[in-house]
Formats: structure tokens, sequence, C-alpha cells
């Protein structure tokens, strides 16, 4: 503790830091996890042999833009992949190349591999099913590379993949733990436990492929390019899409045909978003972006993670939002992120198992429609309309379009994807979202019960440490809560169920005969809600007196007896605290939000406050003032008292048997508050040996002498025949 007096200066040593979080820290360790977890977790392709560096760290930087928009695409690139790597290692080994390992099929399926030809201009890629048919018909030979030369080349930054891992499994751990001890989580928290769980499923599925990888292996074939063609049936050396061996596994997957589709129309529309346009003919790489056929048991591991995804933030359905309008978004987004995580894979998958294989362009006939013959506007005059639609991408065959029945749809919900993204991104990073500090739940009652019970307990528990407020004057509830009698007068506040148990739990200062403590400033009372032992019911503890009520009272009842403050009306979760009256403090909770409004009415009156003239007359200027979250708000005011920038002093009336207390900032005169200040650090404060009863003693007979100083002053300026001001004497610390 630090504390500044007017002859010395007090030096501490290690001072802890804060318990409560900012809502700098949340975002930025919310965010920051994120693209960790987005940035590390990809694995871009090759890029192509006349590219530069730049762009494969533009590739990366595009799958991790499709991780942040969607997680659950980059899931299924991941899963594809890995399906389609595994596909090769068995048809391999069945053909008996026992070395052929994942590693290996990752390497090719990202372009590891490329071939030159006499007939090429240039060296194309090729996958591990086009490497297969090549190596089983003698036109290459198998390429003698093991898995520790393919681990040479592999450029994995282990060190920031396990720092990624650790801080997830850190946010994962710290995100169970908070519920369970009664603390708060917020909505972009949840977020970031959404991103972190599709994380591990991509970073899993991509455990052994190589990452960075920037020169590819270059296979010599000494057939030529069109007698492969040749030998397959194929006759027409320009009929194809992407490359010449385009016929080897024609099939697609209808996911990347769509994702093909909307890729290519937002680089129609000047939205080069997601990936690098292919601009070579023929391809010289293999899109990062590429959906691969999947097996049914990737496809339901992956449904499993996706599912797990959509639905978390359903998990936000009964947090605390500023606004109504604010909630119902996130419970729309929610909903249709679950819908489109759900229904949208269940009718692609359909698709998937019923859609007819799509012809390849060179199987065409001469004179047929679409030959790359015939130019765009001939070919696009003999293509319905619906046709012209599907067949926007120039990597698939123009008259295989998408049928209009999968496309529109599929639009449909991706149409409003992006949307719903865009508002659950801001509503999660939104500042005032950390400052109410929402709770997971409702039904996680008891950890909220215990959350706003503690640091009003702690404080009080302070409190207790001045001379002064016997600590048998503090209130503190049996393990079970206040007995049945006084539950039974909670419930005639007419508040909700979380606000009684909340008062069934909360610890209180007793008020009743002589005692009247202050809490922070003056005409701050405590309420005290419950009776004491011994006190007749109508007598209570000196709070509120519950037992005549009637259940169900309305707010002019309650700010009669000073429960609520004069001309507002209180939402039925939110309860007060502290009776500020006019001048003083009204400490408001809301049970929901876990906060604390410091309100007062006679700022409430003031032009400051701005608050619209409906709500005024309505009542409702109090939710217009500043909130905190509860624990934040008692650590502040902690921080007074420890720093003694507030003292609590016996009341200039003061019955000292009594305790009639009151709160108060007395650095209006700068010496007193040092000559207080100095009496409390010479006692001792600020360490488990202060003398609390020899510092009252202290503080008392300095008031005494005080007082009499300055009545002799008054008395010297009355003989004097001058006209002084009113005499202040201060007595506060006199018997």
């Amino acid at each position: 503790m630090n504390s500044t007096s007017s002859n010395s200066t007090q030096t501490t040593g290690w001072t802890s830091s804060p318990d409560g979080r900012g809502t700098n820290e949340i975002i930025l360790t919310c965010l920051i996890t994120i693209v960790l977890c987005c940035w590390t977790s990809v694995c871009p392709n090759l890029p192509a042999l006349s590219d530069g560096r730049w762009a494969q760290v533009r590739d990366k930087l595009d799958l991790t833009c499709i991780g942040l928009l969607g997680p659950e695409f980059l899931l299924m690139i991941a899963v594809g992949q890995r399906s389609s790597a595994r596909r090769s290692v068995k048809k391999f080994r069945d053909a008996g190349f026992d070395r052929w390992t994942l590693a290996h099929a990752f390497l090719a399926d990202m372009g590891g591999f490329v071939l030159e030809a006499e007939d090429l201009s240039q060296p194309i890629p090729v996958d591990a099913e086009q490497l297969f048919y090549l190596i089983e018909r003698n036109h290459v030979d198998y390429p003698a590379l093991t898995k520790e030369e393919i681990d040479d080349k592999n450029k994995t930054d282990t060190v920031a993949r396990f720092l990624t891992i650790g801080q997830a499994m850190w946010f994962v751990a710290a995100f169970i733990s908070r519920p369970i001890q009664g603390l708060s989580v917020t909505t972009l928290e949840l977020t970031t436990i959404s991103f972190i769980i599709v994380f591990f499923a991509t970073s899993y599925c991509w455990m052994h492929k190589p990452s960075e990888v920037f020169r590819p292996i270059i296979l010599r074939c000494e057939t030529s390019i069109a007698q492969i063609r040749s030998e397959a049936g194929h006759h027409d050396p320009e009929a194809y899409q992407r490359t010449p061996l385009d016929f080897i596994d024609p099939s697609p997957y209808v996911i990347g045909l769509l994702w093909r589709y909307y890729v290519h129309l937002l680089h129609t529309l000047h939205i080069p978003l997601m990936s690098r346009p292919m601009t070579s003919r023929p391809q010289t790489r293999i899109r990062g972006d590429n959906f691969l056929k999947t097996e049914l048991d990737h496809e339901l591991f992956a449904a499993v993670f996706i599912a797990g995804f959509s639905s978390a933030f359903m998990g936000a359905w009964d947090f605390h939002f500023p606004t109504v309008a604010e909630r119902n978004l996130w419970r729309c987004a929610s909903v249709y992120t679950l819908a489109f995580g759900l229904v949208g894979s269940v009718y692609v998958w359909t698709w998937h198992r019923w859609l007819p294989p799509r012809p390849q362009v060179d199987e065409l006939e001469m004179g047929q429609v679409g030959l790359p013959g015939q130019v765009n506007g001939a070919r696009n005059a003999k293509m319905s309309w619906a046709k012209r639609i599907g067949a926007v991408s120039p990597d698939d065959p123009p008259d295989a379009p998408i049928p209009l029945s999968l496309l529109g749809p599929c639009t449909f919900l991706c149409f409003f994807y992006c949307p719903t993204i865009s508002t659950i991104d801001p509503l999660s990073t939104s500042p005032s979202h950390h400052a109410t500090m929402p709770r997971a739940t409702r039904s996680s009652q008891a950890a909220s019960v215990r959350e706003i019970v503690e640091p009003i307990a702690s404080f009080y528990a302070l409190l207790s440490t001045f001379p002064y407020l016997p600590a048998s004057d503090i209130l503190t509830p049996p393990a079970a809560g206040w007995p049945q009698a006084d539950i039974v007068n909670f419930r005639k506040l007419g508040k909700t169920d979380l606000v009684v148990e909340v008062l069934k739990h909360l610890p209180y200062i007793r008020t009743d005969g002589n005692r009247g403590w202050r809490l922070g400033y003056d005409d701050t009372k405590p309420i005290t809600y419950v009776k004491v032992l011994g006190t007749t019911t109508e007598e209570g503890s000196g709070g509120c007196k519950l037992a005549g009520l009637e259940d169900g009272v309305d707010h002019a009842v309650l700010w009669d007896m000073g429960l609520e403050p004069h001309g507002q009306k209180l939402d039925l979760h939110v309860v007060a605290l502290t009776n500020g009256w006019q001048y003083g403090a009204w400490l408001l909770l809301d049970t929901e939000a876990g906060t604390i409004t410091d309100f007062s009415l006679l700022g409430g009156i003031s032009s400051s406050i701005r608050c619209p003239q409906s709500d005024r007359d309505a009542g409702l200027v109090w939710k217009h003032f500043p909130s905190k979250p509860i624990k934040e708000f008692f650590k502040d005011w902690e921080k007074k008292y420890i720093s003694l920038e507030w003292i609590p002093i016996q009341d200039k009336n003061g019955r000292e048997t009594g305790g009639i207390f009151s709160q108060k900032r007395v650095g209006t005169a700068s010496k007193d508050l040092a000559e207080i200040q100095r009496i409390f650090m010479d006692y001792g404060w600020g360490s488990t040996d202060f003398r609390k009863e020899e510092c009252k003693k202290a503080l008392s007979e300095w008031g005494k002498a005080r007082g009499q100083r300055i009545v002799a002053e008054h008395d010297k300026l009355v003989r004097a025949n001058r006209s002084p001001s009113p005499p202040d004497p201060l007595d506060e610390f006199s018997d």
C-alpha cells in the first residue's frame, strides 16, 4: 500500500496486479488466439515455378482469411485432402509401393510433383491420382523420395504451432474454469472457443502435410502428353479445363464445384477474395482452396466438429446484452449459423451422393455444343439461361453446369452466411458486452450468485478492519442462506427468483438502533433486507420492514420505504444495495448482468446526463448511468479505502457505543487528511499488525484537540469584534 503524507513518502515492494479483466485484455487475447489458430493451422499448396516468395505468403493469407470467414470451410478443405491422401496410400501400397506414405500423398496433392514433357510449354502439376496413373503405365518412374527427405523440405514452424496449441489449451482451460468459479464469460470468448474446436480438427487433418515447401520435384516424362491422352481415348489435345491430365479421376466434389463457382463469381465482380486467379493454361499450380472428394468416415468426422462450431453460438442464448435488439440479432445469427452447418451439409451431401457424373469437355464429339473450337458467343447462344448461370467457372466444363436445384438453395444459404458472421463478430467484440460481463446461462444460477456475493463479502470484511465498525455488525448468512422467514419477505419485493436467491446469500451491515454506517459517500446507507435475531419483525435490523408488506408491491411503496430511488422504476432483476436518498449514491445491482450502477437522484435530474425525455418520463434515467462488473466495482472501492482516500470516521453526534458513523472525504483540509493518514500509518495500517482499538483512541484524542483549537480560534475572533465564518470543529473523532 502506498500512502503519502505531508512529511514522508511510503515505499512498497512487489505489488500484485488487479484481479479484474479489462476490455482490451479480453479482446486482444481472443483475437490473438483466433488469428494464431488460423495462421498456424493452414498449409498452403506449392506456388508455380514462375511465382515468387510473396505468392506463397499470399496463398497462406488467403487460407487464413477462409479460416476467419468460416473455419468449417477450412476444415472441409483439410478433411478432403486427408481423405484423398489416404486413398492414395491405399492405392500405391496395393500396387506394391510400400514406402508411399501420407506425407508423399499430401506432397503430390499440393503440387509437389510437376511433369515435364516434350509437348508441354511449361511443367504442369500432377496430383497423387494422376501420378499413380502415370507410374502404373510406365510413363514416369516412381519418385525415389523418402519420408525423411520430405520432412527435410517441410518448413513447419514447430515452435509457433506448439505456442498456439499451448495458448489454445490455456484458453480452453480458463474458459471452463470461469463458470465453475462463478465468474462470467463473454460472447467473444465463446466465439474463440468455437474457432479452437475447429482448429484442433484442422491441425489433425493436416498433421502429415508438409508446410511451406517452395520448389517442387520435377518428373521427366518421355512419352508425349498427346500420346498419353490418345491412349486413354482423348484425341483433342486442347480439350481440357485445367491441365491435359484432367481426364484422370474427373468426378468432382460438389462443395468444390460450388466453391469455384462463387470464387469466380467474386472475381467477375472485381472482388478478388480468397484465392489468386488462375491465369495460365495449362494451369501451373494446384489451388490451395481445393475441396477434394471425402469418404463417409471423414465426412462424419468433419460433421461432429462442424456441428460443435455451429452450435457453440447457441450457448450465448441467455447471455445479457446491452439492448434487446442486440440480443435478438445474436439469437437469429446463432440459429442461422446452426442451420447453415446442419441443413447445408445434409443438402450438399445428398447432392454429392446423387449428382450424376459430369462429362469432360474432350469427350464431346465434334459439332456438339460446347467444343472449345466454338467461340463463346456461339456456344452460349445454344445454352439455356439455366446452363449459363450454372457454368460461370472456367475451371468446369461449360456443358455440365451446376443444376439450379443445387445452386439456388446453396446460394440462398451462402448469401445470408456472410451477414450472419458479420453480425456475430461485431457483437462478440463489442466493449459493452464485456462491461456487462454476461453469464453463460441463467440456469447456472449458483455460479452467478457466488459471483455477486463474494465481492460484497470481501468488501464488508475490509470495512470491519477500520475503527468503529465491529465485525459483529456484519451479518453473515448460514451456508444454506438466510432462513425461510426472510425468503418469504424477499419475495414480497416482486423481484425475480435470481434476486431472491442473491438476497438469500448476501451479507448485510446492521443499521438498527444507534448504528448509522455509510458506504462510500455521505447519505449512502446500506439496505439490510433481513431481521436480526433478538429484534422484532417490525424493527428488523434497521433496514427495510418487509414483514407487513403485501406480495407484489408497486414502485410507489418501494419509494416510500427507501428501497428504490424515488421516481425510478427498476427492472425486476435489479435491486438496490444502498439508499442514497437525494444526495447520496444508490448502488443498483443487476443480477442478470452482474453489474453495479452508481446512481444519484441529484445527478439524475442534471442535464449532464444524456437521456431521452421518454426515459425520463418513464423513470428509466438510472439506465443511462455507467455501470461496472460487480467485482471490478468493489475492487475500485477497496482501493480507495486501503489507500485512505476514503476514511470512515465517527459521526459528530457520535455515541461511541451506538456506533453512528458517517462516510465522507476529509480531503477538504489537506493538513487534516495528512494527520488522519499519519495516525492510521502509525498504528500499522495496511499490515496484519494494525492496532485497531489504539488507532480509534488516537483518532478520538486528535479530534478532541482539533475541536478545542477551532473553538479557541473562534472565541479569539469574536473578542476581536471580527465577523468570523461559522466554526467547523470537526469533532467527528470526539466521544
